[in-house]
């Protein structure tokens, strides 16, 4: 919101937004022990909200009158920055570098595909209703891509792990 000039960001000028995501992060506190064994359900949940941001991200650059390629790159960001806001703040590796298997691959595929959709909605070859159904149709896309990745083991080439280098005098 903020890149596009849209200030302040719904996320926090939203008070259901606001008042969402802090149910959300006492929830997972409470719970936590048990989330940790929910590994698959997380990835669905996670999946999900990479594929819904990715189409909301995308469609308001499309609505502030961004080129195509600038709303798939702000889609991306505003698909992928949360996740990858919440694992530094875990102090964890992000997913999107640590997990080779598909995650920013989808994103960009509900990237491409949601401006081919806005650009169709303002050619008016695609309605309100027909946007919407396309919309959750770009969704699903994303988060099967992302599930089915982890399921059948599809990878891309990840971040190199790097090995650690002594200088001299034992000192990294």
């Amino acid at each position: 919101d903020v890149m596009l000039g849209a200030v302040p960001p719904v996320g926090i000028a939203d008070k259901g937004f606001v008042f969402t995501a802090l149910a959300s992060g006492i929830l997972v506190a409470v719970i936590h022990p048990e989330v940790d064994k929910l590994k698959w359900l997380m990835t669905t949940f996670d999946a999900i909200a990479v594929g819904m941001f990715a189409v909301n991200g995308t469609e308001k650059a499309m609505l502030y009158g961004t080129s195509g390629m600038t709303a798939v790159f702000m889609g991306m960001f505003t698909a992928l920055a949360g996740g990858l806001i919440r694992d530094m703040l875990i102090n964890e590796v992000p997913v999107v570098i640590r997990d080779k298997h598909w995650y920013a691959v989808p994103s960009a595929v509900g990237c491409v595909a949601t401006v081919f959709v806005c650009k169709g909605v303002q050619a008016g070859v695609i309605n309100q209703t027909a946007e919407i159904v396309i919309d959750v149709c770009v969704v699903v896309l994303v988060v099967a891509m992302r599930l089915l990745s982890v399921k059948f083991n599809l990878m891309l080439p990840g971040a190199v792990e790097r090995h650690h280098t002594y200088l001299p005098g034992g000192r990294r």
